[in-house]
């Protein structure tokens, strides 16, 4: 990606989910934010122990959506574990996906295939990228 701000969110958070995967082997999806001083700014949902992925996303949704509606992000993004068929793949594989979003409109996906190696580790595999529409962010 050529947009400093998506970087700084997508590295944030594929390494935070690289960290989790080993000790949960799945993660719940969770976000974070490019403040206006260009400062990474974490974020978590919780929907009580019965939540689901989608209830989590909707919970990030909102709170990304205020932050952007009071002007005090930049950019955001929400990563969660899918199963996705990789460019030229014919089987859907583990992986974390990162979806992207700028206030200049800017939006993409980013997929990270992982599986799970003997011992425990993760073994990543190529990571690749699709647009995407907005849908978290609406900056007017």
């Amino acid at each position: 990606m050529s947009n400093p701000d998506l970087d700084h969110v997508l590295e944030f958070l594929l390494g935070f989910a690289q960290q989790i995967l080993p000790a949960q082997r799945s993660f719940s999806p969770f976000g974070a934010a490019v403040t206006n001083d260009n400062r990474i700014q974490p974020m978590a949902a919780y929907e009580g122990d019965h939540g689901t992925t989608k209830g989590h996303v909707d919970l990030l949704i909102e709170g990304m959506q205020a932050a952007a509606a009071s002007g005090t992000i930049v950019a955001g993004g929400i990563c969660t574990d899918v199963r996705v068929k990789p460019p030229g793949g014919i089987d859907l594989v583990d992986a974390i996906q990162v979806h992207l979003e700028h206030r200049n409109g800017e939006c993409v996906d980013v997929f990270l295939p992982y599986q799970q190696a003997s011992g425990g580790t993760f073994d990543y595999g190529k990571m690749f990228a699709a647009n995407s529409t907005q849908r978290v962010l609406h900056w007017e």
